[in-house]
């Protein structure tokens, strides 16, 4: 799109300056005042399955460890998975799921064993898909004082998710459809996500109003993680962001998550 593609930020200027526009930095005065370069965020950086980025001595083993890492992490994965589940339907016996604007959150020590469980399994789940350690740095005067219960990040693919999941445990913007998935559907309430029918001018006026209410940091529901450009790139860029995010206005946290591949040559961007 080529208006999408004006508004790009390279990640040259995008790690220290991504998100300056949201704190009213002083060198940053619009989501448009970037360096004039200007990334594809959308190009395929999947490197061959035998590129040149791969040592010439990890090239013939790639196949190999790749099915025997399959098997190990495949069923951890899974494991994981029944787990959070388990807990999280022990965590709602007995209570009514919030599912809808107005809806009363759940009690505060249902809630954080939610939470609790969410963080621990999350960080090993990225574990299980080779992400052992996630770099954290804020950027110079950052305001980490006031209360935020909105985080807005880039989003380029699922390791930002579970990363979000693992720091703050926090609801997303969901398909209502995701309620009616086995297992999934009752573990996406019991996080207390917002969830909307984008075919509905109604649900998505309500889901507004949604994300306003727990954007108050009085509100007693988790965090809400949003990501505001609306869809996926590859890491290389911001895209033009959506305002819903910031209609309420709150404080809100911003996140810029890059993931370096190096000479593997493989990218979890989609």
């Amino acid at each position: 799109d080529p208006e999408n593609l004006r508004a790009c930020v390279p990640w040259s200027t995008a790690i220290p300056r991504a998100f300056g526009f949201l704190m009213a930095s002083p060198e940053l005065s619009s989501p448009l005042d970037v360096a004039p370069e200007v990334d594809d965020p959308w190009a395929d950086l999947h490197a061959p399955l035998w590129g040149l980025t791969t040592p010439l001595w990890l090239a013939p083993l790639r196949v190999p460890l790749a099915l025997v890492l399959i098997c190990v992490r495949l069923p951890l994965l899974l494991a994981l998975l029944l787990v959070e589940a388990l807990v999280f339907r022990l965590a709602i016996v007995g209570a009514r799921v919030p599912t809808r604007l107005g809806d009363a959150p759940l009690a505060a020590w249902r809630s954080a064993v939610i939470r609790g469980a969410t963080m621990v399994i999350q960080r090993l789940w990225l574990w299980c898909v080779g992400v052992w350690c996630v770099e954290r740095e804020t950027a110079p005067g950052a305001d980490l004082a006031t209360p935020h219960k909105l985080i807005v990040a880039n989003h380029i693919g699922y390791i930002e998710i579970w990363a979000l999941q693992a720091w703050f445990a926090p609801g997303f913007v969901a398909k209502r459809g995701m309620l009616d998935l086995p297992v999934l559907g009752s573990m996406a309430a019991a996080a207390q996500n917002i969830f909307v029918d984008r075919a509905s001018a109604e649900s998505r006026h309500a889901t507004g109003d949604c994300i306003a209410a727990r954007a108050d940091p009085a509100s007693p529901f988790p965090p809400c993680a949003i990501f505001p450009e609306g869809t996926t790139t590859n890491g290389t860029s911001v895209i033009q962001m959506q305002r819903g995010a910031f209609r309420p206005g709150h404080a809100v946290r911003a996140l810029a998550f890059a993931c370096p591949f190096g000479h593997t040559g493989f990218n979890p961007c989609w």
